[in-house]
């Protein structure tokens, strides 16, 4: 064995030659030059294992990038729909607020004009009678919408259909009245008639899409 260079091994069954130390055991006939390697006792390192390995990084790291790009993709995309839904769930409760507002303007505007019924001495009369069915009728129409739409109900455009007009009649009705009572049941009718008009319009154009 020569003492100028030695096989020493850097890896588990890595060698690589090195001057001053002592050579190891060899193949016969193998030359060996500093800095060479080999894998195992007495064979060569062969240098397209070493490309196929660099190959290989490579691939898995285009791998590695095509799966991250997907995932990232894919948590927009769900983002995306959760905020879709987040909106739809925000303007789906403004809606059913002014509903609700709407109920209970016309539940005391109806109070208010069966109070002016009860005096025998009271004007308008015919008025106050009619305003206090559509107020009622109204109320009864945005419950009905309400409640349909709460459960999701494939009726509920129709409901909304039918509580725009009721709202549509009952403002015009308290808008005869110079009353602040009636006055503000008329502005709640036209804002519920809007907020319904609206949610049927979207519901028809989500049945078209389904």
């Amino acid at each position: 064995m020569s003492c100028c260079e030695a096989w020493v091994q850097s890896a588990p069954g890595d060698f690589e030659c090195r001057p001053g130390r002592q050579l190891g055991p060899t193949v016969a006939g193998e030359k060996r030059a500093p800095g060479d390697r080999i894998q195992g006792p007495g064979r060569r390192f062969l240098p397209f294992l070493q490309e196929e390995t660099t190959m290989d990084r490579r691939e898995l790291l285009g791998w590695m990038g095509a799966s991250a790009a997907g995932l990232l993709a894919a948590g927009t995309s769900r983002a995306s729909a959760l905020d879709d839904q987040e909106h739809e769930h925000h303007e789906h409760c403004g809606h059913m607020k002014t509903i609700g507002e709407c109920i209970k303007a016309c539940n005391e505007a109806s109070h208010h004009c069966l109070e002016h019924l009860k005096m025998e001495s009271s004007d308008h009369r015919e008025h106050h009678a009619r305003a206090l069915e559509l107020t009622r009728d109204c109320q009864d129409f945005c419950i009905l919408a309400a409640t349909l739409t709460a459960r999701t109900s494939p009726l509920a455009r129709y409901a909304h259909e039918a509580c725009a007009e009721a709202c549509h009649c009952c403002a015009e009705e308290c808008d005869k009245s110079n009353g602040e009572i009636m006055k503000d049941c008329a502005r709640r009718c036209r804002d519920c008639e809007q907020v319904c008009r609206e949610m049927c319009k979207a519901m028809k154009e989500k049945e078209k899409a389904a």
